[in-house]
Order: structure tokens, then C-alpha cells, then sequence
């Protein structure tokens, strides 16, 4: 009878494993799919000037990335950027879907945006989908220091496991693609007139409906 009561109950656990595995699945399918339309849809929109946002109006800016704060350095190239994302997983995973990765570390500050008619800022959450440079499997030395950091197991039973490293890097002077809605506030940096207090729009994003940034020759069919 234990044994019976065993054996089903271990039919449960396996079916109940795959099953969420493939719901996993699923739902990391559906992200990836959602993001290729989340592409064309905003490469699809017409962009509008900095100089013509109007308040609370989503829009599709594009120009070129500047400083607001001061600037952050990745962890693993050492290069000082506007903000960075990086991801180490397992190299089994397919990189084309959006797997939780292993490892991350990500730092995104706010920014400006500027074309020839104006500036504005760029503040978070926002979900970058600019292009990351990606080294697969050969690891650099940053890399592999995250790993010890935060404790990962480096073997299989089979050998030594296998990683895949991607890094995100936003620099000053990169084109880009920014949607989102614009709102008003005070410019602390700059110069006042003889009424007002000097004012820039701000594309904030919120958890629910993020600022979304891409690379700048994104085409429609992307």
C-alpha cells in the first residue's frame, strides 16, 4: 500500500513538474512574442518632435542620448555609461526567449533625449530593448566574478556548467527610440524666464505602463 501511495504520489509530482514547465514556457514565449510587437507597433507610429509633446499624450520621441545624472559604470566592462543591464544564465536556456536570468545587475538613472527641436528626460521603469552585446559562452572576467558573488553553482553532475553572458550598455551620444507619455516638471538646470521657473518634459514610467526605449534605426518590420 506505501509503495502504491508512493509511486502516485510521484506520478503527481512529475506531472505536476512538466506541467509547469510547460506554463513556463508559455508564458516566456508569450513575453518573447509580445516584445516583437511591442517593435513594430512603435517603429509603426509616426515620431514626434521634441518641441511638439503635448502633456499626458503618448508619443514616439527619437535622438540622442545625454546625461542627467551623473554617470554609472558596469560591473563587468568597466565602461562608464548613461546605464547598463547585465544577465549571465544558464547556456542551456534558448537566449531567444526571455528566461530570469541567473545572474543580473542593472542600473538605469534618469536621462535626456535630444533632437533638433529640444530635450527631454527619460526616467523609469522603463524596459530597454536596445541592443545588447553578446559574448555567449566566453565568459570575461567580470563574469565570472558575479557568479562567486552570488553563489552559483559552477558544475553539473556531468562537468563543469556552461554560462551565456549578455551585457546592455546605454551610452552618451546613442540614438534612440523612446515612447512613453510626457509631463511637466520644474528644470532645476535650467535658466529661468522673467515669469516662469523653467520647465522640461519628463517621459516617467510606471510598473504598469513602462517607458519604452529602443535603439534608434529600429525599422517597422524589426
Amino acid at each position: 500500500m506505501v509503495r502504491v501511495v508512493t509511486s502516485v504520489l510521484l506520478t503527481i509530482g512529475i506531472v505536476a513538474l512538466l506541467g509547469g514547465g510547460v506554463v513556463l514556457g508559455t508564458w516566456l514565449e508569450a513575453r518573447s512574442v509580445r516584445r516583437v510587437s511591442l517593435r513594430r507597433a512603435i517603429a509603426a507610429r509616426q515620431t514626434t518632435p521634441i518641441a511638439g509633446l503635448r502633456e499626458g499624450e503618448r508619443a514616439k520621441v527619437r535622438g540622442v542620448v545625454a546625461a542627467r545624472a551623473p554617470l554609472v559604470t558596469s560591473p563587468v566592462s568597466g565602461r562608464a555609461c548613461v546605464g547598463y543591464r547585465i544577465e549571465i544564465d544558464d547556456a542551456s536556456h534558448d537566449p531567444q526567449l526571455s528566461w530570469t536570468p541567473l545572474v543580473s545587475r542593472e542600473a538605469w538613472p534618469s536621462f535626456l533625449v535630444k533632437d533638433d527641436t529640444g530635450t527631454v528626460a527619460v526616467d523609469g521603469p522603463s524596459e530597454m530593448l536596445v541592443g545588447a552585446s553578446d559574448s555567449g559562452e566566453d565568459l570575461p572576467p567580470g563574469a565570472h566574478a558575479l557568479l562567486v558573488e552570488d553563489d552559483v553553482r559552477m558544475k553539473d553532475l556531468w562537468g563543469p556548467r556552461r554560462f551565456h553572458f549578455k551585457e546592455t550598455l546605454l551610452e552618451v551620444g546613442d540614438h534612440v527610440i523612446v515612447f512613453g507619455r510626457p509631463s511637466p516638471e520644474i528644470d532645476s538646470a535650467g535658466q529661468p524666464s522673467y515669469r516662469e521657473p523653467p520647465q522640461l518634459f519628463v517621459i516617467l514610467g510606471s510598473i504598469g505602463e513602462p517607458v519604452v526605449v529602443l535603439n534608434g534605426d529600429e525599422e517597422p518590420n524589426a
